[in-house]
């Protein structure tokens, strides 16, 4: 099976989330689309850990030439490899190292401890502060720059996962 082709993305009501990187691991595994596994891409230059889960969503594609990433906010991380239903709750526009790479922000669908979670504004503001600082930093000792130029809500959040959808279907 290969999580990118076989799966589908989804909705803007439930996207279907594909977990790379665990919350607290700061080991960067990434799927390898030649080999249908998750592959592990680097120890991390710095002493961050991701602060939420990390993934991307199948059968998308963006400027960067990979999948729509996004952080889930959970409250325990999900193994790599491990399907979550989400829901869209924001957007963080960013540039890493002059490519635009921008990430959503989503919650589980169905835990029932998230269920009031429906746009940026609902999250712990210190989460969405978190992963803002963790993404301006933790590429600083490889020497690459990346640059966050806004984070934004659902609504905004949704228009970009059709974005990567339809670029997909043009692929």
């Amino acid at each position: 099976m290969n999580l990118l082709k076989d799966i589908p993305a989804g909705t803007e009501d439930e996207v279907n989330f594909i977990c790379e990187n665990t919350k607290g691991s700061n080991n960067k595994y990434e799927y390898n689309k030649e080999l249908n596994i998750f592959s592990l891409d680097r120890a991390m230059y710095s002493a961050f850990a991701y602060p939420s889960d990390y993934g991307f969503i199948p059968q998308t594609h963006c400027d960067d030439g990979d999948a729509l990433d996004g952080f889930l906010f959970v409250d325990q991380g999900t193994p790599t490899g491990v399907h979550t239903a989400a829901r869209i709750v924001g957007v963080i526009y960013m540039n890493d190292s002059g490519e635009e790479d921008n990430k959503l922000i989503l919650v589980a669908a169905d835990d029932p401890n998230h269920a009031h979670i429906k746009d940026l504004g609902d999250l712990p503001p210190f989460f969405v502060k978190k992963v803002q600082h963790f993404l301006e930093s933790y590429k600083n000792l490889k020497g690459k720059k990346v640059v966050v130029s806004g984070i934004k809500g659902a609504k905004e959040a949704k228009a970009e996962f059709k974005k990567a959808v339809e670029a997909y279907k043009s692929l």
